[in-house]
């Protein structure tokens, strides 16, 4: 092996570490990122002397308007339903029908693999640099 081609690969390694070190002081500051999140214990306390109050009109009354519309599994189950695709194609029917010809011509294109996923095209655009 010449002299410069070892030059070359002592460069290339230190740019190789360097890289390495930037990923690990970025997983260091995503855990110290992480535990800023946390909620204190008295925070938490208060927040749920709040909402446990029985005396608190605004949960009073929010609980009245989920009691109202059938409790929490009737208005998941509802929305669960209103989010179908069919039933959002029925909605925009009545009010932008002239949008329903190309919302259809997309569903085929889906239903035809006629689209590629995010990562092959970012892999097929950055090459080696995607991932």
């Amino acid at each position: 092996m010449k002299v410069g081609s070892m030059g070359i690969l002592w460069v290339e390694f230190k740019i190789h570490i360097k890289n390495i070190n930037k990923k690990i002081r970025k997983m260091i500051e995503m855990n110290d990122l992480r535990k800023k999140l946390k909620i204190p214990d008295d925070a938490l306390k208060v927040i749920n002397d709040f909402l446990l109050d029985e005396k608190n009109p605004l949960i009073n009354d929010l609980l009245d308007i989920v009691d109202k519309y059938g409790g929490i599994e009737e208005i998941n189950r509802k929305a669960e339903e209103a989010s179908k695709v069919e039933n959002l194609l029925e909605k925009l029917k009545k009010k932008k029908p002239e949008y329903v010809k190309d919302i259809e011509w997309l569903i085929s294109q889906r239903d035809n693999n006629s689209f590629i996923s995010i990562a092959d095209y970012r892999k097929r655009i950055l090459g080696d640099k995607a991932s």
